[in-house]
């Protein structure tokens, strides 16, 4: 008995180290999953930046392409339309020129104070002009620096905040899996205290039980004892009853067996007297029997003393063979009665064994079933998760490509527009010049301009062959 036990409990024990193994060969994978998976996310959040650093990158590059080639167009379309222009103010002024001689040839005494007065308010009015598109354009150069700066202001509190955000969840979903982590080891602690407790209750109601049916029997039997007394007193007072109701039946039965009991003893009197008698008898006849085999065993004792000695060894020979032979018999049946108990036992045992590793194949099958289906449910779970996590990812990189979008797009028709405006104001005050500036004026200007530009060039010519 205490060989199966040991033999069961160390099936048991290693059973339970085994699935301890495979419990925590399964974490160790969870784990190792779990590593590799955020190892993953990343690097993916890395080229994830990456890509919407090149990207960032490209557009402004592009952007910056757009504008270079607008202003580029912008600065053809300027020196055509100032030639086109020129040509038509040269041609008019031609023709004016021809007209004023003709019409002013006699009054150009009378009109050049006129004409000094007019190209006084003329000279101020282009100075005036300048000066106040100077001004516009000091003012409209820092307007928009300002912008620029609001805007990348405004660019870079967004891109702080959405990053921040993105870092947030980071901890709150890193802080949530440890907490679900912590609560599942609580959960399955609870579990496992609960079955415990459980399995001890079970045990103390078992005792309970037993204490309660001994005393039940013992009860039940007090109750049989009182009952069967009850019940066979009330036969024999019925009996006696019965019995006093034909007392003259009992009399007469009495007397045949008080007479049957009478003869009885009259005979065995009789028998014992013919018995002793007969004894007497018998054994004045073996007494003299014996004193006759004496005097004849005296007599013949030196011839027969041999045939008597081997006669009484084999009494001896044949009565201890007979012992033995007896004693064989007794220990063979014992030999065999204690085989059929042991076998009884061993069956007993066998039955015992068997019933106990159904309960515990049972027990374990129904522990295995929980703790899968907890590892299923933990499994689904993460799985739900990551796919929440990546679900997650892929809309805040969709709102974010959205929202750089919408702010590349903005920030693109917003310069587009101030450029407008500052070509089409450009042009205005050109046109203004043009109309108030003369030609001689404006030809002196232009030719030191090329004079000024042609020295500058020279000298950045002279100051990059120093360079080299």
């Amino acid at each position: 008995a205490a060989s199966k036990i040991q033999r069961v409990w160390r099936a048991s024990h290693g059973r339970r180290t085994h699935a301890g193994r495979c419990q925590k060969k399964e974490h160790l994978a969870a784990t190792k999953i779990q590593a590799l998976w955020r190892g993953f996310a990343v690097v993916r959040r890395r080229h994830n930046k990456a890509a919407t650093e090149i990207q960032r990158w490209s557009r402004g590059f592009i952007v910056r392409l757009g504008r270079a080639r607008v202003r580029a167009a912008i600065r053809i379309q300027r020196h055509s339309r100032g030639m086109v222009a020129r040509r038509k103010i040269q041609v008019k002024c031609q023709a004016a020129l021809s007209i004023q001689t003709n019409i002013r040839a006699k009054l150009a005494r009378k009109r050049v104070e006129v004409c000094r007065k007019e190209a006084a308010e003329a000279s101020l009015l282009f100075q005036n002009a300048a000066r106040q598109k100077q001004a516009y354009e000091v003012a409209e150069q820092e307007r928009q620096e300002k912008a620029t700066k609001q805007a990348e202001h405004d660019a870079a509190t967004r891109i702080q905040r959405v990053n921040r955000g993105n870092i947030g969840r980071l901890k709150f979903d890193k802080k949530k899996q440890e907490h679900e982590a912590i609560e599942a080891q609580h959960k399955a602690a609870t579990k496992l205290q609960t079955m415990e407790r459980q399995h001890r209750a079970k045990l103390e109601v078992d005792e309970l039980r037993k204490i309660k049916r001994e005393k039940d029997d013992k009860a039940a039997t007090v109750i049989r004892k009182y009952w069967l007394r009850f019940f066979y007193r009330r036969k024999f007072l019925n009996l006696q009853k019965e019995l006093r109701m034909h007392e003259d039946s009992v009399v007469v039965i009495q007397r045949y067996v008080r007479g049957f009991v009478v003869r009885s003893k009259m005979w065995k009197d009789a028998i014992r007297a013919e018995e002793q008698l007969w004894a007497a008898v018998e054994l004045q006849r073996c007494w003299r029997g014996y004193l006759g085999r004496v005097r004849w065993e005296l007599e013949y004792e030196k011839v027969f003393s041999r045939q008597d000695a081997a006669s009484r060894l084999q009494r001896h020979i044949r009565g201890w063979l007979a012992r033995t032979r007896t004693d064989r018999i007794r220990k063979q049946r014992a030999r065999a009665e204690f085989q059929r108990a042991r076998l009884r036992f061993k069956a007993a045992q066998r039955i015992q064994a068997l019933a106990r590793g159904v309960r515990c194949r049972n027990r374990i099958n129904a522990f295995k079933q929980r703790k899968l289906a907890a590892v299923v449910k933990i499994q689904s779970i993460f799985r739900g998760h990551q796919l929440r996590v990546r679900l997650w990812d892929r809309v805040v990189a969709k709102r974010t490509v959205q929202i750089q979008a919408s702010m590349r797009g903005f920030l693109v028709r917003n310069r587009r527009f101030h450029v407008l405006v500052k070509v089409i104001c450009i042009q205005n005050n050109y046109r203004k010049w043009l109309r108030w500036v003369p030609e001689q004026e404006r030809n002196s200007r232009s030719e030191a301009w090329r004079v000024s530009r042609a020295e500058a060039k020279a000298a950045a010519e002279e100051a990059g062959v120093t360079a080299r």
